[in-house]
């Protein structure tokens, strides 16, 4: 998951704009917008980018991740 982050906007919990949960059962990803005055009768749109990986080993090291993973910041 890939949202866009809008750089000096200001964002709760430490500047984040994903937080991800994780447990024996469940893994949790959330996206987060600014925060933004919404006024009546306006909206806010909040893009995400979803891609699918294949052919990594549920075993897999930092060295093969880092090998089949796009980079996330340029």
């Amino acid at each position: 998951m890939q949202n866009h982050y809008a750089e000096g906007q200001p964002y709760l919990d430490e500047g984040s704009a994903s937080e991800v949960y994780a447990d024996a059962k469940i893994l949790e990803m959330e996206s987060l917008s600014p925060m933004t005055a919404i006024q009546p009768g306006s909206f806010a749109e909040l893009v995400e980018d979803w891609s699918i990986i294949s052919d990594i080993s549920t075993e897999a090291g930092e060295a093969e991740l880092d090998a089949k993973l796009p980079p996330v910041f340029s």
